[in-house]
């Protein structure tokens, strides 16, 4: 029955494998979910519908049992009053209904098997349907939290690019004011060359004029004597 072949179809199903076979797992957990409740559902209206039939089939087989215990006295009464003939009748109409009965027993039986099967199938779907429940609200949290992990990582990420951009801008400045201060430095050994190498500074010529004072002031005073 396509009913059975279902109920295996989803017993055998690992919950698991939908998270990796699907990229919107969540999705798919509450779909499959969705499909195990109603193959219960369906289960639970062929297992009523099973065990009205089996009711019926013990209803008829009863009456078929009382009809045959009705004949099998009127065999009894009529052999007592002495119609052979009637007591044949009756001994006839007894063996078609236990035949009757013989094969409602079998209908009986065989149906009283199935439905058991169809409980336990029942009884299983419903642990796998309460086993799929709290697997998938743990496998939802979990998927969330991994997404916000996933978040948080890409968050950080973007802000570590962000300080990158921060130590480039900082190490070029340096390399500017580097840059500018030997420049600087440079232009002003430059300067401190040129003076060395062109014409005497000021103070060279003050100590010149001074000492030319001071030897005519000398020679001045060595006249006099």
């Amino acid at each position: 029955m396509p009913i059975f072949r279902r109920i295996t179809d989803i017993l055998s199903a690992n919950v698991y494998d939908l998270v990796e076979r699907f990229e919107d797992a969540e999705a798919m957990l509450r779909q499959a979910v969705r499909e195990m409740e109603a193959a219960v559902e369906e289960t639970m209206n062929a297992a009523a519908r099973s065990i009205a039939a089996e009711r019926m089939l013990v209803r008829q087989l009863k009456v078929q049992r009382d009809r045959s215990r009705q004949a099998w006295n009127t065999a009894r009464e009529s052999i007592s009053g002495g119609d052979d003939t009637a007591a044949r009748r009756a001994l006839e109409t007894r063996e078609r209904h236990e035949k009757l009965a013989q094969a409602l027993e079998d209908q009986r039986a065989a149906a009283a098997a199935h439905n058991q099967k169809l409980r336990r199938q029942l009884d299983a779907l419903r642990v796998r349907l309460e086993e799929a429940r709290q697997t998938m609200h743990v496998l939802i949290a979990r998927n969330q939290a991994a997404r916000s992990q996933r978040q948080l990582v890409s968050e950080r990420l973007q802000t570590c690019g962000a300080n990158d951009a921060f130590v480039r801008f900082d190490r070029l400045s340096e390399r500017i004011e580097r840059q500018e201060a030997e420049s600087q430095a440079y232009l002003e050994l430059v300067g401190d060359r040129k003076a060395a190498e062109g014409e005497p500074s000021r103070d060279i010529d003050v100590q010149l004029a001074a000492l030319k004072e001071e030897i005519a002031v000398e020679t001045a005073g060595a006249g006099l004597e």
